[in-house]
């Protein structure tokens, strides 16, 4: 029987004790010094006070700042029923106050305010939010272990306020849109829409930090579809810029080791907007289709049909390899605004690297011909043969790839013909060419200089040795001529005999 009633003594002193410590202002003196000094120490703040605190047995108001931001949370609270019926309105009028908690340089202001009701271990949540410049909407049920029925709607967003809010430098400009449903974040199952509109690339800040050379309206909008299924997160993106559309069908994230795989086809309308990375004139169009895969390292593959043969390739982290088959070399020459001096199928493999901008491109051709250009007119001139009447059974050059400056070594033979160079430069970023040349054709040896604008170069040609081989054909053809109509047949043999 003692141990009954001290059991219900004990009992009835705790239920008193904390009766008065939660709901008399004796004990608020007491417990709220406590919780304001647990809150500091929790979100590493410099100040946390109760400006307003009133609790009954089923009523709370109160009002908390955190070195002068204000949390007001009002309405009905039943301890014995564990019922929730609250409202809050939350005024962050500079986020700095969470940096050390957040390990993160924060600016700007947060507004939010709503209403929780349930159960506790049911309980639901609806509010709505306001931030860099955009409006959310959202609701969601904790339910004991998990956060489940989450709908989101965040509209029109300021990018470049985001940005500034986590402290990030200004890259681009635009509106941002998501809404989401996510049934549960312990299975991660839900749908994600996401729309970037309006976007602008700060091309001034970019191109002095990192050292590009984008154009001032690099404009682009995206839309991404994603599905949360568990341990992976599977998007289809439509990419749209000024220089490119970029579509994928399927792109996989996995969550637990960070690996993303994705196909994607490139469409890009117009080759000369790339000029800003291939410091290049470009014509014309191309589409390409490939896989990405990124596993700590990225490895990309890409293929097109392009100038009635294949490209094919891979970049494996910052080493781009590039195979060309079966290329038509006039349309090829034609893309770069080059002149179309030579036809041929090519053949070529280019391994560059993204990083240090050097590389060596290896480039053979079979069956070339020469077609009618300054050159050849100025070689048929002067030594009576038609240089585009030839057939290049071999055409090897190679080229050594330093940033836009391009050494190459040209080797080219034909049955009658054999073209050499060692000292062949072009400056695709001047569009310059500086090369010299050796012509052997048939008996008569030539050197050619081109010198200048790459589609309009100057041409010089040293024709020593074809001035003196003619000289001696004419004054030869003249002397036979004169001596066999005077002299005989056997004249004229031994003198063709001294002309040799």
């Amino acid at each position: 029987m003692r141990l009954i009633v001290g059991l219900f003594a004990t009992f009835t002193a705790i239920v008193v004790a904390a009766y008065v410590m939660l709901f008399t202002s004796f004990g608020h003196g007491i417990i709220l010094p406590i919780a304001q000094s647990s809150i500091e120490k929790n979100l590493k703040i410099n100040k946390a006070k109760f400006t307003n605190f009133s609790l009954s047995t089923n009523k709370i108001n109160l009002t908390l700042t955190l070195d002068k931001q204000v949390i007001q949370v009002e309405g009905k609270f039943n301890l014995i029923k564990k019922l929730i019926d609250l409202n809050y309105d939350v005024k962050i009028d500079d986020l700095s106050v969470f940096n050390a908690i957040s390990n993160q340089k924060l600016q700007g202001s947060f507004y939010t305010n709503g209403k929780v009701v349930g159960v506790v271990g049911n309980i639901g949540i609806q509010g709505k939010a306001t931030f860099a410049d955009g409006k959310t909407d959202y609701e969601l049920f904790l339910k004991e272990d998990d956060i489940q029925n989450i709908n989101f709607s965040l509209q029109e967003l300021s990018v470049e306020k985001l940005q500034m809010m986590v402290s990030q430098p200004q890259y681009t400009k635009g509106t941002l849109d998501i809404e989401g449903t996510i049934k549960s974040l312990n299975n991660l199952e839900g749908t994600i829409l996401t729309k970037l509109t309006k976007g602008i690339l700060n091309s001034e800040y970019i191109n002095k930090t990192f050292n590009q050379n984008l154009p001032k309206k690099a404009t682009f909008d995206t839309t991404i579809n994603t599905k949360l299924q568990k341990d992976t997160i599977v998007s289809v993106v439509d990419f749209n810029s000024f220089v490119a559309q970029l579509d994928t069908k399927k792109t996989t994230f996995n969550l637990p080791s960070g690996k993303l795989t994705s196909d994607y086809i490139l469409k890009i309308p117009s080759l000369n907007a790339l000029y800003f990375v291939t410091n290049q004139k470009l014509k014309g169009d191309i589409t390409i289709d490939g896989d990405i895969i990124f596993d700590k390292t990225l490895l990309a593959t890409f293929n097109s049909k392009k100038f009635d043969g294949t490209i094919k390739g891979k970049l494996d982290n910052n080493v781009l390899n590039v195979k060309l088959d079966n290329i038509q070399s006039t349309k090829l020459l034609d893309m770069l605004y080059y002149p179309e001096i030579f036809k041929s199928n090519i053949k070529l493999d280019l391994d560059y690297n993204l990083a240090t901008k050097k590389g060596l491109s290896k480039l053979s051709t079979n069956n070339g011909q020469f077609l009618t250009n300054q050159t050849t007119e100025l070689l048929k001139k002067f030594t009576n043969y038609d240089l585009t009447m030839e057939v290049y059974d071999v055409t090897n050059l190679t080229t050594q790839i330093d940033n836009t400056k391009l050494e190459n070594e040209l080797y080219m033979k034909s049955k009658n013909s054999e073209i050499k160079s060692k000292v062949f430069k072009i400056d695709t970023a001047k569009s310059t060419i500086d090369a010299d040349l050796t012509l052997q054709y048939r008996k008569y040896d030539t050197a050619l200089q081109l010198k200048g604008d790459i589609a309009n170069p100057k041409v010089k040609l040293d024709i020593g040795k074809a001035l003196e081989n003619k000289a001696k054909e004419k004054i030869k053809e003249k002397v036979n001529e004169k001596l066999k109509d005077k002299m005989g047949a056997e004249v004229g043999n031994i003198l063709d005999s001294f002309f040799k």
